[in-house]
């Protein structure tokens, strides 16, 4: 008896630039949060030097400095 092996979605590898991308994002997302969560000052200091150090990839990466319309838009909640 032959059973056939399921179909697994073909998905698309994340790109260099947009995996950067996706770390700028998060470190904007987490700086953010900051002042309504009252963390201490060395996660905020972490914060900005993911961000600082993401940014100089981008621009090592793409050439170019970065364009903050690479970064969506919040989300207003409803």
């Amino acid at each position: 008896m032959s059973t056939t092996p399921p179909v697994l979605p073909v998905t698309t590898p994340v790109s260099k630039v947009q995996s950067i991308l996706n770390i700028i994002n998060f470190a904007l997302g987490g700086l953010a949060m900051i002042p309504a969560l009252a963390v201490p000052i060395a996660i905020e200091q972490g914060f900005q030097k993911i961000l600082t150090n993401a940014l100089a990839v981008y621009q090592a990466e793409t050439g170019k400095p970065f364009d903050l319309t690479q970064i969506p838009l919040e989300k207003p909640i409803d």
